[in-house]
């Protein structure tokens, strides 16, 4: 289960590269817009996409959707924090202007055009619009889909981890092998490993190396320990 599946990008590596095992994914997206793309994507590499996300309860949500990337995408809780890192960012401006000019594409633009560039992309990508979508409980979609057992779930809920885990009924956690999560505060981390543990799972974190360490992303690993 791809909870957050944007585009499909995941299922359509997890189908290409284990064909032969025929592996069955439920792509989760509740952005209309980018879910038109991964409905696509499913009908040409394979795997199930649904029109809605994962939360703690059914219901209609709030999201923001990126001007420039569909992977800008977050809910309600997650925007004020993530403004906040926008904004650092476009102070930072100079840094990423510097760091652009290693490129050889890029040293053949004018530094000022360059840094103009770069800061028009910034703003724009701090400021998204504003769109709904429906989620369901996890319980609730593997009834729906006639789900047994879960041998992955990853979840891509930009500031939603824990509402996502939050959906899970008691007697369906063992009925899930292995979850992923990427969390986008150390809060959140902190929540999710606890939440985890108490469920049951051997549970692991890494920080995002490849991100600023002001963006606080991180991965979360857990395991049953009979999987």
């Amino acid at each position: 289960v791809d909870c957050g599946a944007n585009v499909g990008m995941f299922n359509a590596y997890v189908q290409t590269r284990f064909k032969e095992l025929k592996p069955r994914v439920f792509c989760l997206e509740p952005v209309s817009d980018t879910f038109k793309a991964l409905r696509k994507n499913c009908e040409r590499h394979g795997g199930t996409a649904l029109s809605y996300g994962l939360g703690e309860k059914a219901g209609l949500v709030e999201f923001e959707v990126g001007l420039t990337s569909t992977g800008a995408t977050s809910s309600k809780q997650h925007q004020a924090w993530l403004k906040k890192q926008w904004d650092r960012a476009i102070s930072e401006n100079a840094s990423c202007v510097k760091l652009l000019e290693q490129s050889t594409v890029c040293r053949l633009i004018p530094v000022g055009v360059l840094s103009r560039l770069v800061l028009n992309l910034l703003h724009s990508y701090g400021k998204p619009e504003k769109t709904y979508g429906i989620v369901l409980p996890l319980s609730a979609m593997m009834a729906e889909q006639k789900i047994d057992s879960i041998d992955l779930l990853k979840i891509s809920a930009e500031g939603s981890a824990s509402e996502v885990l939050g959906g899970i009924k008691s007697h369906d956690w063992n009925r899930i092998k292995q979850i992923v999560i990427a969390t986008n505060t150390h809060k959140a981390r902190d929540e999710a490993c606890a939440l985890l543990r108490k469920a049951g799972y051997s549970v692991e974190s890494e920080r995002a190396s490849d991100w600023p360490d002001y963006f606080e992303k991180s991965y979360v690993w857990a395991r049953r320990d009979s999987t």
